[in-house]
């Protein structure tokens, strides 16, 4: 995908909730997050789509898989809009 159609992408969304804040508002499928050992978790969607995370090697985790602490810096990290 070219950073041109991501960039109208983003500009027809931004428009369309400009218009009706109401559209970006909904209830969200659940998660299950099952312990696989040690400090893995893998978390499942309702649709079938699974995450594993683990902790680093430091604190007694494999380090094998991204940790759930940078998941959540990642959710809440600004979007950086792409110079054209």
């Amino acid at each position: 995908m070219s950073m041109q159609t991501i960039s109208a992408a983003i500009d027809r969304l931004t428009a369309v909730l400009r218009r009706r804040p109401e559209f970006g508002l909904h209830d969200d499928e659940p998660a299950t997050a099952c312990w696989k050992g040690d400090l893995r978790v893998v978390s499942t969607h309702e649709n079938g789509t699974q995450l594993e995370t683990d902790m680093p090697a430091e604190v007694g985790g494999s380090g094998a898989k991204v940790t759930p602490g940078w998941l959540m810096r990642a959710a809440l990290a600004p979007a950086q809009r792409p110079e054209l």
